[in-house]
């Protein structure tokens, strides 16, 4: 099963004040951070942004969703569309507390007969990223974008095939920086 490594940097970070993509921690902005974790563990990454953002210092293609303004999972349809792959597995770029620990355990829990692999705390804690989309998924995406449901939890309670692995340990990787406070607190 081929599985290519993807990158969402399309919010609009509002909460942010600027960009959250090229954010740095110390010389690396967060979306370089998210690539190179997904070439760490061997996955040739593809970045999807919302907008037509300079990302020439990445080392990796860069695309713009292909439905703007639908969120992520708009930016998973069009990497489902755009990828040769059998899935892909995602990363939001403002998450930098996962680790390859973590990415290779998702790895090791996904089964080739899953459409999805995620993670979770608890029955109502699910984590959509990092996550394992199978391409098969794309019709569903689809779907549930042209009636007008942009919520990566109802793509996940659709999908009868799937592996939610249970994690009772290490939320702090789980933390999204939405705002100065809380990349304050990263940063610190």
């Amino acid at each position: 099963m081929k599985i290519q490594g993807v990158v969402l940097a399309g919010g609009r970070s509002t909460r942010f004040g600027s960009d959250k993509a090229h954010a740095k921690i110390g010389s690396i902005s967060l979306a370089q951070k998210a690539i190179n974790l997904l070439k760490d563990i061997n996955l040739n990454p593809l970045l999807v942004s919302n907008n037509d953002q300079d990302f020439s210092y990445l080392s990796c293609p860069v695309v713009v969703d292909q439905i703007p303004n639908q969120g992520p999972l708009g930016g998973l349809q069009t990497a489902l569309t755009l990828t040769d792959a059998d899935a892909v597995l995602v990363l939001v770029c403002d998450m930098p507390g996962v680790t390859n620990e973590l990415l290779n355990h998702l790895l090791e829990e996904h089964h080739f007969s899953q459409l999805l692999t995620h993670f979770a705390f608890g029955r109502e804690m699910e984590q959509p990223f990092p996550g394992i989309y199978d391409k098969k998924l794309l019709d569903l995406v689809n779907q549930q974008l042209n009636q007008g449901r942009r919520s990566m939890k109802a793509l996940s309670e659709q999908v009868q095939s799937k592996k939610i692995v249970q994690l009772d340990q290490n939320f702090d990787c789980f933390v999204n920086v939405n705002t100065q406070e809380d990349w304050n607190k990263k940063n610190e």
